[in-house]
């Protein structure tokens, strides 16, 4: 598991060499959150820099949809929610 967190607009991305990160310091997503590392989420902060914590919220549910549909998908009966 790999978590970031964000201190005044700077990410915390130690040990994250594969990461890829924006000029403005962001991590870098695809259209499913998913970071440069595959099966890694990212969102809120993080990814877009300051916004409110409703969009972070939104990101978070978008992201536990899209690791149930991986988890699902390799083979598990049940689902996560």
């Amino acid at each position: 598991m790999f978590c970031s967190y964000t201190i005044n607009n700077k990410i915390n991305h130690n040990n994250t060499e594969k990461l890829k990160i924006s000029k403005e310091n962001t991590i870098i997503i695809n259209n499913r959150f998913e970071t440069s590392i595959s099966d890694v989420f990212a969102g809120g902060d993080c990814t877009t820099g300051s916004k409110s914590v409703v969009e972070a919220v939104a990101h978070g549910k978008f992201i536990a949809d899209q690791i149930n549909s991986i988890f699902l998908s390799k083979g598990s009966s049940k689902s996560l929610n």
